[in-house]
């Protein structure tokens, strides 16, 4: 049977959601260049003077000041991005509908300001854009200047206050304190960026609810996945809340406090909409020729992991999810691909894969 639309709205969102994780990934780590170039501001300010009573006030003054510059950094950087993410999410959205529909249908294009302000004014994980960085902000401030003072007070030297708030290099900083502001700022852009998408691809649904029966989530579903995403995974839900929304026979619904992902910070997951028929539409069916009926029947796919996704889908799209090494790696190394990402899902950089499973790349040459 050729594929109907609602199959491939289904494929071409899990391919979509993987680039927007890798988009939240790369983003990660250009936020996370913004404060190690800060750290070794950091580094230079305790390390320049003494600690006396006087300059304790000053180096207060300092610390936070710098740590001031660097969130307005992430926060504008953060807000454009969203911005960004927003709008480009609902383009393709779209471009998607009308080039998957099998005859021309209007499709309305949300505002683009309405856009903008969802990406930032609609709360996720139970609080907006602003109220997250200011909270990171909050916290930063805080720790860095207790482990200072605590720091002074004890009488560490400064290459040990150092040491407590950066980092020792042969252990990639991550035994300084200023470690968990960075895990926070991976996890900030990540979940905002996941959050974005799916405000782009509801607001035009909402817009477009004579075409779109409802929304299904779609969870990638794997060994880190939690069990809260595992949970709403193939459930649906109205475009915009209904208290008479009624679920097709055997569905389960989406509450309206788990509607949309993300679910929890680090979220994967990903929400598709479902079309009406042909009927629902007004259409008659009958007058409508043979391929045009079968391909908008409001035929929804059958509940798939990311895995039986993968497998599927084409050799490109596999590769485009994986990447070449890692896509050899699976098809002749024998590595299973939940091994190639943390509990975060985040990529393992192939020197750590690499590192973690040597006989797989030696299979495929790469020793």
């Amino acid at each position: 049977m050729a594929e109907t639309v609602n199959e491939k709205l289904f494929d071409f969102q899990v391919a979509q959601s993987i680039r927007w994780i890798k988009l939240g990934n790369r983003e990660a780590k250009e936020a996370v260049k913004i404060l190690e170039s800060v750290n070794e501001k950091l580094s230079n300010i305790i390390r320049d003077g003494s600690f006396s009573s006087m300059r304790r006030e000053a180096l207060k003054a300092q610390v936070e000041n710098l740590l001031d510059v660097m969130h307005d950094q992430i926060e504008e950087s953060l807000t454009s991005t969203a911005h960004e993410v927003a709008v480009l999410s609902s383009q393709i959205e779209v471009d998607l509908l009308k080039q998957s529909l099998p005859i021309a249908l209007d499709i309305v294009t949300p505002n683009l300001g309405v856009l903008q302000n969802a990406a930032t004014l609609e709360p996720f994980n139970g609080a907006v854009l602003g109220d997250w960085i200011e909270e990171l902000r909050k916290n930063d401030k805080a720790r860095t200047w207790r482990t200072i003072l605590d720091g002074i007070i004890s009488g560490e030297t400064t290459d040990n206050i150092v040491r407590s708030v950066i980092g020792s290099p042969s252990l990639r900083y991550k035994d300084g304190v200023r470690e968990v502001t960075k895990r926070g700022i991976r996890t900030l852009v990540r979940t905002s960026i996941n959050h974005a998408t799916n405000v782009g691809r509801d607001q035009v649904w909402s817009s477009n609810q004579d075409l779109v029966k409802y929304v299904k989530w779609v969870s990638t579903l794997d060994t880190r996945t939690t069990p809260i995403c595992r949970v709403r995974d193939g459930r649906v839900g109205p475009t915009s809340p209904d208290p008479d929304f009624r679920p097709p026979k055997g569905s389960k619904v989406l509450k309206p406090q788990m509607a949309r992902p993300p679910a929890h910070p680090n979220c994967r997951s990903t929400t598709v909409a479902v079309t009406k028929s042909w009927k629902e539409l007004g259409f008659d069916f009958d007058e409508l020729d043979t391929g045009s009926r079968s391909s908008l029947d409001g035929r929804v796919p059958d509940d798939l992991t990311y895995f039986d996704w993968l497998t599927q889908t084409s050799k490109k799209n596999q590769i485009e999810a994986l990447g070449e090494t890692r896509y050899k790696l699976w098809k002749e190394g024998g590595l299973k691909v939940d091994k190639f990402q943390n509990d975060e899902g985040m990529l393992y950089t192939l020197e750590q894969l690499k590192a973690k499973h040597k006989e797989a790349f030696s299979s495929i040459g790469l020793a």
